[in-house]
């Protein structure tokens, strides 16, 4: 085997996700990964992302309803992915990721009013991605989607069910979402 189908090959096989989730690989308005502990929604979503990142330029702003500092975010689970992939490119700050090709990763929480309200004025969120879903308010959802408007924009849910009355479920009955039920015994890996 050459260098490079031996390259093309450790991409394949990197970069594989679960089956059940291969819908994630469309384009889609909103994406609703819903499921039990260990289905592999969290990792799943990071890598499609930082491939997707990885691929072109993209503004990816990673949300929770509460979010006092970075352990409480996504940061980890998307410099797993960056480190687990190889990508080239990515500068990984305590704070801050972003790739040579213009992505940039922005944390924020959504509770704060005044951090919900500073997105109002972040252009170029073109990917957004609300980890621990089944946190987020009313209030936080009314703030988030209509800022959310750039052409080609992705929505990004993923959580653990925890009532069918929580606000992020009501994402699931829109006719451009692509909906993803997920649990442990789904995941091969």
């Amino acid at each position: 085997m050459t260098r490079e189908q031996q390259d093309k090959y450790l991409y394949l096989y990197k970069t594989q996700i679960i089956p059940k989730m291969a819908k994630i690989r469309e384009h889609h308005r909103f994406y609703t990964i819903h499921g039990g502990r260990g289905g592999g929604k969290s990792d799943s979503v990071a890598k499609h992302l930082v491939e997707k990142m990885t691929k072109g330029k993209h503004t990816l702003l990673c949300c929770r309803e509460v979010q006092n500092s970075l352990a409480e975010s996504s940061y980890q689970l998307l410099v797993d992915q960056i480190d687990y992939l190889g990508f080239p490119g990515w500068t990984i700050q305590k704070e801050r990721l972003f790739h040579e090709n213009g992505s940039k990763v922005i944390f924020h929480g959504l509770r704060d009013t005044t951090a919900a309200n500073s997105l109002k004025s972040v252009v170029n969120i073109d990917l957004v991605w609300c980890e621990e879903a089944q946190s987020l308010s009313a209030d936080s959802l009314k703030l988030l989607l209509p800022t959310i408007r750039r052409d080609g924009a992705e929505i990004w849910a993923s959580w653990n069910s925890v009532s069918p009355d929580d606000p992020i479920e009501k994402l699931k009955t829109r006719k451009d979402a692509v909906i993803v039920k997920i649990n442990f015994y789904d995941n091969p890996f």
